[in-house]
């Protein structure tokens, strides 16, 4: 399901929550017969409203700045909604040594469940379009090794889910993550890995954009726009730095729409909750910003259907080459 709006709701009471215009109906994940993806078009939408009917339902946030993006924006969510692969996606993770515990889950917008023993845990994804991956952080305890001890075993990570072309149950299993104990480190050990990197920097730019919204929502703008430049400097600083691209892209974007109050009000704010639905359900939003880099979360379908939009906006605006060789034919 749509949902565009191009200004602020006359029926919600004034500063009331989103989530209110939201039918029970569609705040359960069990019960919902799809998520509401919203698009705020303009100045005037309400941003805050349009975000938190997104998060209630599932669906994601997008912020339109212009007419001309509105048809590409559709096209972008449509590719999505129309190459679903797998739907009621859950993934386990088990520990395998015995004094290993895992501790904390960082799963954004899906619930996630630790066991009071610390032994399992679990991630409701939920459905993936084609080409979709979900990166998730386990912080896990590892207790000393053993004299003996040179691997230990930590974790093994199932998931369960349904094909969503044929219906049928279907299961996948990574390989147990391992991690060496040697007594002494050497320069032939394996580096840190740069995907745990990259994710670790993703999580702490968007607990920093969420923070970056508080503030400016309390009218300091300026603390904002520290907020977002310090996480940029980070970023450049971190070893994945070549790994995120479009983050500093887009950290650089947005500290420049929080610093000035009607700049703010105008596209700061809508923006911000964009990246901030975004990063919370690992899923591309709509934007009509133009950025070098390769937007984040962006499937092939996406594109695809993009650009089949694209090419049908030329076509309507440019006579078909068929009838333009016969205007010529007639003029000569």
């Amino acid at each position: 399901m749509i949902l565009l709006s191009d200004g602020g709701d006359t029926f919600k009471p004034k500063g009331g929550p989103g989530q209110d215009l939201v039918p029970p109906l569609f705040r359960q994940a069990a019960t919902r017969p799809a998520p509401i993806h919203t698009f705020g078009f303009g100045a005037d939408n309400d941003a805050a409203a349009m975000h938190a009917i997104a998060e209630a339902t599932g669906g994601t946030f997008s912020f339109i700045e212009n007419q001309a993006a509105i048809q590409e924006s559709f096209a972008q969510c449509i590719g999505g909604l129309l190459s679903v692969a797998v739907q009621d996606a859950r993934i386990a993770v088990t520990c395998l040594h015995r004094g290993v515990r895992i501790q904390e889950v960082k799963s954004g917008c899906y619930a996630s469940h630790v066991d009071a023993d610390g032994r399992t845990a679990s991630i409701q994804v939920g459905e993936l379009y084609d080409d979709e991956e979900r990166r998730f952080l386990v912080r896990v305890y590892v207790p000393r090794a053993r004299p003996a001890e040179s691997v230990t075993r930590l974790l093994k990570v199932t998931c369960a889910y349904r094909v969503a072309a044929t219906g049928q149950a279907a299961h996948a299993a990574a390989p147990a993550a391992i991690i060496q104990r040697p007594l002494e480190l050497t320069d032939g050990m394996a580096p840190p890995s740069m995907e745990v990197e990259r994710e670790r920097v993703r999580l702490e730019a968007t607990q920093d954009i969420a923070a970056a919204r508080v503030a400016a929502d309390g009218g300091e703008h300026a603390g904002a726009a520290r907020i977002l430049e310090s996480r940029l400097k980070a970023v450049e600083q971190s070893s994945a730095t070549g790994a995120c691209e479009a983050l500093k892209e887009e950290l650089q974007d947005l500290s420049s729409r929080v610093g000035d109050r009607r700049e703010y009000q105008q596209t700061g704010r809508a923006r911000l909750l964009a990246g901030m639905s975004s990063h919370a359900q690992q899923r591309a939003s709509a934007s009509s910003s133009t950025t070098k880099a390769p937007r984040a979360y962006l499937t092939p379908k996406m594109e695809e259907m993009v650009e089949t939009s694209r090419r049908q906006s030329r076509k309507r605006k440019h006579p078909d080459g068929q009838l333009t060789q016969i205007k010529l034919d007639l003029g000569d």
